[in-house]
């Protein structure tokens, strides 16, 4: 399965003005070790998989430099995500210290529009503190249609996080009116 663009262990990268369009998989994926990675202004459609994948879910950040920090997901446009893959949302972030998922539209996706701090284990950051995600801002994000195909999701879907800004006013469109919040 190939992946337009793919970050590893990378650091001060910006992704900015690109299109990604008619994809078989992923747009953009991060797995571990990726820090001050910016995503702005760029236009995800008809994607097979997710638009945008951070985070590695089965990662336990064992070292220091496998961890994830400081990621920023500004004024991007996401339409028709998770075409062939379902349970593709489209954003999708697992482990990661430091997030500002802003001003963002997402529209006709058949599962969840964001999913946040997925992962099959808590991360221990400093002071003992197990979360899956640190210090997140998810804001004014536009997210329509979403849920068409698949139930247990939501518009952002937050699992075991510590979210200090949730707010997105623009949320319509929920297809499937028997799940999801």
């Amino acid at each position: 399965m190939s992946i337009v663009i793919f970050l590893f262990t990378t650091k001060n990268i910006s992704i900015e003005n690109c299109i990604f369009k008619e994809l078989g998989s992923n747009g953009i994926q991060s797995a571990e070790g990726t820090k001050h990675l910016f995503i702005r202004n760029c236009q995800f459609e008809n994607i097979a998989m997710c638009g945008i994948t951070l985070g590695e879910h089965t990662c336990a950040w064992k070292e220091e430099k496998l961890k994830n920090h400081d990621f920023e997901i500004i004024n991007n446009y996401l339409e028709h995500i998770g075409t062939e893959f379902l349970t593709c949302p489209a954003i999708f972030i697992s482990h990661i210290d430091g997030l500002k998922l802003n001003h963002n539209t997402i529209r006709d996706v058949s599962y969840s529009g964001i999913s946040v701090g997925w992962g099959w284990s808590t991360v221990t950051f400093g002071y003992e503190e197990n979360f899956n995600i640190r210090n997140a801002e998810i804001a004014y994000n536009r997210i329509e249609d979403f849920m068409k195909l698949l139930r247990d999701g939501g518009a952002i879907y937050v699992e075991d996080g510590n979210i200090d800004v949730l707010n997105s006013k623009f949320i319509t469109n929920t297809a499937n009116r028997t799940g999801g919040a």
